[in-house]
């Protein structure tokens, strides 16, 4: 049997074999090889297939940038965001779908230019419909690829994401999403900083590695959909992440360095900050409306609550608020 064929007919053993792979050696080129070689062998007996393009401006304010555990050492910060997506949609045959993508983002942040990035990457959407018509249930396997490149080089990281998820039309205003994504972020090696290495009080025993952008995460999500007939589309979304939280501060205590992960100094502000990494668990509340603003274009608005259990009883709360406008090409 051609490899083509073979590849169509075994499609989700397929990404499951990748996937594992990749979740496997942790090695973020693997994310890129994987859609490359993928996409080749499907794309050549696909149905039909069409190109895409969305243009999206936004701007938002962060609560608590600096993730600090009291209200004193809690900073605000304005972003503006460009992001510009460009993509092919693969229909393979009724019940299978392709989509690859490609983006690059600017973010601007009004006080703090350590934050300041640019991030590029790449990312394959598989979805299979189980079933006739729109209420039929649909499973997707997504893979995606990200480098982000910042002002404070600490923060510097390659991201590798896989996730398995349910969509399910409840009727044909709801909608309902839900999966489980596994996260793989790994940072480019630092150098030895004197500022941290005084932090451990004479002791070598206690030392810290530095790449607090090194880490994995595990997270469930579920998200509910309801669309009226003009087109305006509420959404609300709650995720619940096992994983770790980049957090700053400039009071650095012994108790602090011995429980964290990672600590190294933190660029993305100024002079006496330290950055560290401890293991957290995330509840994250969401709120989004979608007006349309003609035929391809919006004007989306969110709200999202941040509720951070970190190690050793340090909880943290953030909270996020943005508007976007969106153009589809």
């Amino acid at each position: 049997m051609p490899v083509e064929l073979i590849c169509k007919a075994h499609i989700p053993k397929v990404l499951f074999c990748l996937y594992t792979t990749a979740m496997i050696t942790s090695a973020p080129r693997l994310a890129i090889l994987t859609v490359a070689a993928l996409s080749s062998s499907l794309m050549s007996s696909t149905a039909f297939s069409n190109t895409f393009s969305q243009l999206s401006l936004s701007a938002s304010e962060e609560g608590n940038i600096t993730r600090s555990l009291d209200s004193a050492g809690e900073l605000n910060s304005q972003i503006f965001r460009v992001e510009y997506t460009h993509g092919k949609l693969v229909q393979l045959n009724v019940d299978n779908s392709l989509t690859l993508s490609g983006l690059v983002s600017a973010s601007k942040y009004d006080d703090f230019e350590g934050f300041d990035q640019l991030r590029w990457g790449g990312s394959l959407s598989y979805i299979h419909k189980s079933g006739f018509g729109p209420y039929a249930p649909k499973l997707g396997f997504d893979l995606s690829f990200s480098h982000s490149e910042l002002e404070g080089d600490a923060r510097d990281n390659n991201l590798v994401t896989a996730s398995f998820s349910y969509q399910k039309r409840i009727s044909a205003a709801w909608l309902f999403n839900g999966g489980v994504e596994h996260q793989i972020s790994r940072a480019d090696s630092l150098p030895a900083d004197p500022n941290t290495l005084a932090l451990i009080y004479d002791d070598p025993s206690q030392r810290q590695p530095g790449e607090i952008y090194d880490f994995e995460a595990t997270t469930l999500f579920t998200t509910l959909e309801y669309a009226f007939e003009n087109g305006v589309l509420l959404s609300a979304d709650y995720r619940y992440t096992d994983g770790v939280i980049i957090s700053t501060t400039k009071h650095p205590t012994l108790h602090l360095y011995k429980i964290s992960e990672a600590v190294y100094s933190d660029s993305a502000f100024s002079e006496g900050w330290y950055a560290y990494q401890i293991e957290a668990n995330t509840s994250a509340w969401s709120l989004g409306a979608s007006l349309p603003t003609g035929t391809d274009s919006s004007i989306n608005i969110s709200y999202s609550l941040y509720n951070i259990d970190g190690s050793e009883h340090s909880n943290y709360e953030n909270d996020i608020v943005a508007v976007s406008f969106v153009h589809n090409f």
